[in-house]
């Protein structure tokens, strides 16, 4: 019993340490102008369906970056979702990691949060980690870690990334500071 009661809440824990831990190292106004960026972004290729709906495209954005990780059939799809972004206004600096594809299936997305959740969890459990400065993407295998924090504590992410089963490849996209 107390084995799935830690099973269905550990992933809301990791969610909300995730919220708490956002609003204590950015800062209200970052947290503010992260949210109404990825909500602009996402109203935008909403207004456009055959964009939208037909295709896997996950903007995230910390820091005021914006992440692009999905699949769009066409090239020019690709492009589009560029623009929409770089058209936002309060954005720093784009990462378009779409791939022409058809989009992931129900399953990769799962297993996808799951290398996500791992991940940070492992991270969390790092000794000389701070996880809070990391923000985890995961899209078909490939982990995407975006913030800012040193030099060392950005190997030591990338390697407890590297390390997850599951793990395709990871892409940093850090700054170091």
């Amino acid at each position: 019993m107390i084995k799935k009661f830690f099973i269905l809440l550990f992933p809301l824990f990791l969610l909300l340490q995730g919220c708490s831990n956002v609003l204590n190292n950015t800062g209200i106004s970052t947290y503010y102008t992260d949210s109404n960026i990825y909500f602009s972004i996402l109203q935008q290729l909403k207004q456009n369906p055959a964009l939208y709906n037909h295709n896997h495209i996950v903007p995230t954005v910390y820091q005021n970056n914006v992440l692009i990780v999905g699949q769009v059939l066409e090239p020019s799809q690709r492009i589009e979702v560029q623009q929409i972004a770089q058209n936002t206004p309060g954005v720093n600096q784009i990462y378009n990691e779409l791939e022409i594809a058809g989009p992931s299936t129900t399953l990769t997305r799962s297993s996808d949060s799951w290398i996500t959740s791992k991940v940070v969890g492992n991270m969390m459990a790092t000794k000389n980690l701070s996880a809070r400065h990391i923000k985890v993407v995961t899209e078909n295998g490939i982990v995407y870690l975006m913030g800012t924090i040193n030099q060392e504590q950005m190997n030591l992410a990338i390697s407890v990334a590297r390390h997850v089963p599951g793990v395709q490849k990871v892409v940093n996209l850090m700054n170091a500071n």
